[in-house]
């Protein structure tokens, strides 16, 4: 298991902000990824996609909620206990 920091998240396009997420975990966009094995606090979930919901519709209006279920769907998982850090569980890529 690794403990890394919340990434800071800088790309312009909002739907290229997830891939850039786990880029700075370490994915080489070959490997699987386990979303389920990426975890962070509840707390820290809801500020980071509730953020990118906010960044889309300024950026795009109308796409936030397209932008909310990608990171629901393919970003990482609840139920951490580091505050302001990403677990990476063994197996996460694959």
């Amino acid at each position: 298991m690794r403990i890394v920091s919340i990434p800071k998240l800088m790309n312009d396009k909002p739907a290229l902000r997830l891939v850039e997420f786990y880029e700075k975990l370490g994915w080489d966009q070959k490997a699987f990824v386990d979303n389920s094995k990426v975890v962070m606090t509840e707390e820290d979930w809801n500020v980071l996609v509730s953020k990118e919901i906010e960044y889309a519709n300024k950026i795009e209006p109308g796409s936030g909620l397209q932008i909310g279920l990608m990171w629901m769907n393919q970003g990482p998982s609840g139920g951490g206990d580091i505050p302001g850090k990403v677990k990476l569980l063994p197996g996460w890529l694959s």
